[in-house]
């Protein structure tokens, strides 16, 4: 696990294990869902190679895209807060940055939130504590195609490189030649 500091302003997490402990997938879909019963409803997911389109009033760029994240964390944890934090990354490691709301100007494409796992009243024994985030990115991102990213969950300030789901966007095909 390596080790980086929180981005979510002003929240400090316990010193505990809980990241050591939590169990968490990560996961690229063309659509998903969750349901009121807390059930995943997913349309072409763990996918691992998008194409580029042709965007109706944004050009070409990617499809819609869902990040979905599931974390499981042990019935002591229950109750505890702690962050979480998702960041799009190139293939080198850095964060991806995109057009950030002033103009000219960009920022890291990063989505950061407090969570926690409470357990209901009737919730037996031995059963995982669960969050789920479902984000879905209707107009797509503006990455470069013939490159590699992946998406990377952040628990606490702790990272493992097994919450991560890669990517590969496809280069764009050649254009017809005309005349």
């Amino acid at each position: 696990m390596t080790h980086s500091p929180s981005s979510i302003p002003g929240f400090q997490a316990e010193p505990d294990s809980l990241a050591a402990v939590a169990s968490a997938s990560v996961l690229v879909a063309d659509f998903a869902n969750a349901d009121s019963s807390g059930k995943l409803n997913m349309i072409g997911g763990a996918l691992q190679y998008i194409s580029r389109v042709q965007m109706p009033g944004f050009g070409v760029g990617l499809p819609p895209m869902t990040v979905v994240v599931i974390i499981d964390v042990p019935a002591e944890y229950g109750q505890t807060d702690f962050s979480l934090v998702l960041t799009l990354r190139d293939g080198a490691g850095k964060p991806v940055q995109v057009p950030a709301q002033a103009p000219g100007e960009s920022q890291a494409m990063r989505i950061s939130q407090i969570a926690n796992a409470r357990r209901g009243p009737e919730q037996p024994t031995g059963i995982l504590g669960r969050v789920q985030l479902v984000m879905s990115l209707a107009t797509g991102i503006p990455l470069q195609p013939g490159e590699a990213y992946y998406w990377e969950l952040e628990i606490n300030g702790h990272t493992d490189r097994n919450w991560r789901a890669s990517f590969y966007v496809y280069p764009d095909p050649p254009q017809p030649i005309i005349g």
